[in-house]
């Protein structure tokens, strides 16, 4: 019951956020959303209240407009929303706990607890920052980190599985995923195309 009545209150808060921001409930931050919802009670939804699955779920799937913007503004490229609807939410999902947490859950005190899931949080992040770093690094070293730019163009579904998934996009005169230059289909040497 926690999983699904936080799930729901995730796709209600970034539809509400996202309507408070631009006057339109967009309705891609409201499928993430459900998932950002999700994420924010994995942890705990066997220890959440229903209102602490509400609110949990809530504010797990209201902070994803506001973090998907951040990251924008930062330059950093997560156009799929991956670190609001997993990361951030899982974080704050993770923190509130002692919060929301059913009394027989928190033996030692809500302090406590939230100290405990704090170190969690810190320990799994500077894990996770440091081998992410250490594999990208050998990636660039082996010249492995990113596809070529006519690969890129043309879609990863075509030129590494010789499938053209969305024929609709890509192609002459498009642009890439980065809103980088394209390059042109018939130029095999790269030459970027400015038009």
């Amino acid at each position: 019951m926690g999983t699904t009545i936080a799930m729901g209150s995730g796709a209600m808060g970034a539809g509400l956020i996202a309507w408070l921001r631009t006057g339109k409930v967009d309705t891609l931050y409201v499928a993430n959303g459900l998932l950002a919802g999700l994420v924010g009670i994995t942890a705990i939804p066997d220890t959440t209240v229903w209102w602490g699955a509400f609110l949990v779920g809530g504010l797990a799937g209201g902070q994803l407009p506001i973090v998907f913007d951040l990251t924008e503004r930062l330059g950093i490229d997560d156009v799929c929303a991956v670190f609001p609807v997993h990361g951030s939410a899982g974080v704050l999902g993770t923190l509130l706990f002692p919060f929301v947490a059913v009394p027989s859950a928190l033996e030692a005190g809500v302090f406590t607890h939230f100290v405990a899931q704090l170190i969690g949080v810190v320990a799994i992040a500077a894990w996770t920052i440091a081998a992410t770093a250490a594999v990208w690094y050998v990636l660039k070293l082996v010249g492995q980190a990113r596809v070529r730019p006519e690969h890129e163009q043309e879609g990863l579904d075509l030129s590494e599985h010789g499938v053209e998934t969305y024929p609709e996009f890509g192609g002459e005169g498009s642009v890439v995923a980065d809103g980088g230059p394209t390059y042109s289909a018939a130029d095999e040497s790269g030459v970027i195309d400015d038009d």
